[in-house]
């Protein structure tokens, strides 16, 4: 008898075999809009970390933390950009026996810094990412983030007359999948 190595069928509705667990670690590159729209934006990498828990098989609730940063910012040496969202929401998906195709609705905040010379200026404010994504099963345990795109809405420097940031985040990475039924 040989060894099956096939993911178990997760199950497509609600009461099937899924996880109640997902934990993703992943790269993550982020297009940071600058004046009004992404393709004017700068570009950054960072990675991005989530946990999802899955009372059931359709609907979840996750917690997402991603960071990002460049050196030599906007073209200036010296000069460190970074970014770090956290934020929170509930997540559909879509499961089949090896793929899972899922859309999320995440709030929470952001937090943004520059360096330059030792001086330094901070700000945290609030920020929405809607998106989705699609994860392959490779193993029972083991499942492959091919992609994960999401709009970033960030509302920093109000006060100097900055409105929103239209961001852009995708990610690739590994899921662990845990404590299926």
């Amino acid at each position: 008898m040989g060894v099956n190595t096939q993911p178990a069928a997760r199950g497509v509705g609600p009461r099937g075999n899924f996880p109640r667990f997902e934990i993703l670690e992943a790269y993550s590159y982020l297009n940071v809009d600058t004046a009004g729209h992404p393709t004017s934006g700068r570009n950054f990498n960072g990675w991005e970390s989530s946990a999802t828990y899955n009372p059931n098989g359709w609907i979840g609730v996750e917690m997402d933390v991603s960071a990002h940063d460049q050196f030599n910012c906007g073209g200036v040496t010296g000069l460190t950009c970074k970014q770090l969202s956290f934020l929170g929401g509930p997540k559909l998906a879509y499961r089949s026996t090896r793929t899972t195709i899922f859309t999320h609705g995440l709030f929470g905040g952001d937090h943004v810094s520059s360096g330059f010379l030792g001086l330094s200026r901070a700000e945290v404010d609030s920020a929405l990412a809607v998106g989705g994504g699609l994860d392959y099963a490779a193993t029972r345990h083991l499942s492959i983030r091919v992609a994960q795109v999401d709009y970033l809405l960030t509302l920093h420097a109000r006060g100097l007359g900055g409105i929103h940031q239209n961001n852009v985040r995708a990610s690739v990475g590994v899921v662990l999948t845990l404590g299926g039924r």
